[in-house]
This record gives structure tokens, C-alpha cells and sequence, in this order.
């Protein structure tokens, strides 16, 4: 009986050892998927931060490409007010031409006054 007993106590530890092992290895069997698991969510977070970073890049892009337009479409307007001022400066400058055209019959009907009166 005893020998029977030290049998069976040296297979219910052999078993205990096996049930702990057989544990161990499940333990690290669920790690294994924990960890992949995990490596797979940094991947992911890597992977949409990614996207964000580009998106970023992309938002700089455009605000630079914005700004280009914006810049261009300023110096667009600056080209089209001077473009814009020409055709008031020309009338601007008729103008006084026509004012001096008008001042010399003055002047000259001035003149002719002044000589028709030592006449």
C-alpha cells in the first residue's frame, strides 16, 4: 500500500508538474497572441499615424499651395489695379493736356485783348 501511495504520489506530482507545465506553456501560448497582439496595435498606430502624418504633409502642401494662389492671385490684382490705374492716369494726363489745349486760346485770346488794346 504505501509503495502503492509513493506511486501514486510520484504520478500525481509528475501529473502536477505536467498540469504546471501544460499551464506554463499556456501561459506563454496566450502571451505569444498578447504580445502579437500588441505588436500588431503599434503596427496599426504606426500605420494610421501614417495617414496623419501625411495628411499633414498634405495640409502643408495645400497651405502652401493656398498661399502660392493667394499670393499669386494678390499679385494678380496688384497687376490688374495698376492695370486699372493706366486708362485713369491716361485720362488723367488728357485731361490736362485738354486744359492746357484750352489755356492757350485763353492765353492767345489773352494776348489778343491785350494787343487790340495798345491798338
Amino acid at each position: 500500500m504505501l509503495a502503492l501511495k509513493i506511486i501514486l504520489a510520484k504520478h500525481l506530482i509528475v501529473y502536477r508538474e505536467t498540469m504546471l507545465a501544460h499551464k506554463m506553456l499556456l501561459a506563454e501560448y496566450v502571451m505569444v497572441p498578447h504580445e502579437t497582439m500588441q505588436a500588431q496595435k503599434i503596427i496599426l498606430a504606426e500605420h494610421l499615424m501614417v495617414p496623419q502624418q501625411t495628411k499633414l504633409a498634405q495640409t502643408k502642401i495645400l497651405a502652401k499651395h493656398i498661399m502660392v494662389l493667394r499670393e499669386t492671385m494678390l499679385t494678380q490684382k496688384i497687376v490688374l489695379a495698376e492695370h486699372s490705374m493706366l486708362p485713369q492716369k491716361t485720362m488723367l494726363a488728357q485731361k490736362i493736356i485738354l486744359v492746357e489745349q484750352l489755356m492757350v486760346p485763353q492765353e492767345t485770346m489773352l494776348t489778343q485783348k491785350i494787343i487790340l488794346a495798345r491798338h
